[in-house]
């Protein structure tokens, strides 16, 4: 009777080993398969991930393109810099120039969200801009603030309760034969003027975005006289507004300011270089806010 037991204990033993070797074989046959399965749907997501990465990269190029060019720059300005660093490929943030018979027209503009949706809405305010310059008879910055605001509303579809859409802008014009007198328009970003003394002058602009508001009021107007010596800045909030420095604060508006102020140079372009080291090295530990753009000029030869 001990025999038996002791051989029907050994046959179920070697039954529950071959039940476990053919479990195990069945798991490693499914694993197996399931692997197949994710590296499939692995390389389709690569393969997907790749053509959206086409089509960003070449949507930045179309982006790109309508930017003003160097030379266009060069023409305009006695001396500039342009200090621009999108988030993503592509950025909500552009610049914008236009050239008529009597004035040059320059603008940086900060559209609402970054990447592809910021994208979208800047080139739409991009053609509006250019649209009410071509259009109207060499219009003062705040009717081309007015004229874009309706085309960006006509275009969205938009009231008073959909305020997403548009942008925050600081605009200038000043004459090609007279680049001593400057007129100024703003929705939310103001115009900065330094002075060979080291003052900063802030113009302030309209508290209103270029779109849907909900207390839409018409835009202003401000007319200011420049000296050989004064440099003036349009810029977007993504500056101030970046995590960084050893306790991952913002560099908050004064800093800014007190930034360009430090680092401003006869040459623009060793400014250029000082703000965009600064902001490297500031945001080394944090992840890039928002779209970032600069603009130095010195409009005086």
């Amino acid at each position: 009777r001990e025999w038996n037991m002791e051989k029907a204990e050994t046959k179920m033993t070697a039954m529950k080993v071959r039940s476990d070797l053919l479990d195990a074989k069945r798991k490693r046959k499914i694993f197996e398969l399931e692997n197949v399965k994710l590296a499939e749907a692995n390389r389709k997501i690569a393969e997907k991930n790749k053509h959206i990465t086409d089509s960003i990269t070449y949507s930045s190029r179309l982006q790109n393109a309508v930017l003003p060019t160097e030379d266009e720059l060069r023409e305009a300005f006695g001396d500039h810099f342009i200090f621009y660093r999108p988030k993503d490929i592509v950025a909500g943030d552009f610049y914008w120039f236009q050239k008529t018979a009597n004035y040059y027209y320059f603008a940086v503009a900060d559209c609402m969200g970054h990447g592809v949706p910021g994208a979208m809405v800047s080139m739409i305010c991009h053609n509006a801009l250019t649209e009410s310059v071509q259009k109207l008879n060499e219009p003062d910055t705040n009717t081309i603030l007015e004229n874009a605001r309706s085309l960006v509303k006509l275009f969205f579809n938009s009231d008073s309760n959909n305020i997403k859409d548009g942008m925050d802008i600081a605009i200038i014009r000043f004459g090609i034969t007279d680049r001593g007198q400057v007129q100024f328009s703003g929705a939310h970003n103001p115009l900065l003027q330094l002075k060979a003394n080291g003052e900063l002058l802030v113009h302030k602009a309209d508290r209103q975005p270029v779109g849907s508001w909900v207390k839409e009021v018409p835009f202003t107007a401000i007319n200011l006289e420049l000296e050989p010596t004064d440099v003036i800045y349009l810029h977007s909030d993504g500056y101030p507004d970046q995590f960084g420095g050893p306790d991952a604060t913002k560099l908050k508006t004064k800093g800014f300011r007190q930034l360009l102020a430090d680092t401003c140079s006869e040459r623009l372009e060793v400014q250029h270089e000082a703000i965009a080291r600064f902001f490297t090295e500031w945001c080394t530990n944090e992840e890039q806010m928002d779209d970032v753009t600069v603009a130095g000029l010195r409009l005086l030869p």
